[in-house]
């Protein structure tokens, strides 16, 4: 089992590198076991020649542009906002109505433009509501926000990051308890 292969590397005199990965990663996939934690959605954006061939997703182009792009073999969607002003906004937006209880969303981001606020996930009730139930922004010259109170715009700097710098951001939301627990590279 999991737990048995982590226990076994992690029983050893030295552990290097490698076998301390091997261990976290067979103790993170006993967790997901256990847990019963189960992927609604898993996109990686491989497969797809365009943003229009991405099955689930809706791009709004109001006041910029959304592209598939490749960075080191990973494709990710990027948004170049172009114009503003009222009613125009750049958004990759994905619906996931009926979602309750632990709540688990992970992505990875990046801003090449830290002074620009990029908002990267918002949450939603439901996919018609404008009420915000947690968010996390990357804005401030570097900061990484985030809020978790309903209709809030109070976001408090978790983190930090760099221009064209990729982050790992782990959301735990928690709709019973209204919480959410944010993880930044870890």
């Amino acid at each position: 089992t999991a737990v048995e292969t982590a226990e076994a590397l992690l029983s050893q005199e030295r552990i290097g590198a490698g076998e301390a990965e091997q261990a976290r990663g067979a103790l993170e996939q006993a967790v997901d076991g256990l847990t019963g934690r189960a992927y609604q959605v898993h996109d990686t954006f491989d497969d797809a020649a365009d943003v229009s061939a991405l099955e689930g997703w809706t791009m709004v182009e109001t006041g910029g542009t959304v592209t598939l792009e490749e960075d080191n073999g990973n494709r990710y969607l990027k948004l170049v906002q172009t114009a503003q002003g009222s009613g125009l906004s750049v958004e990759a937006r994905r619906s996931f109505d009926g979602l309750s209880g632990v709540v688990y969303v992970q992505a990875r981001v990046r801003s090449d433009t830290p002074a620009t606020f990029f908002g990267a996930p918002y949450f939603y009730p439901s996919s018609d509501s404008n009420t915000i139930l947690g968010a996390l922004a990357l804005r401030d010259g570097g900061s990484i926000r985030a809020t978790y109170e309903h209709g809030s715009s109070n976001l408090k700097e978790v983190g930090r990051f760099s221009a064209g710098e990729w982050k790992t951001v782990t959301l735990i939301l928690d709709s019973d308890s209204q919480t959410m627990q944010v993880y930044i590279d870890g």
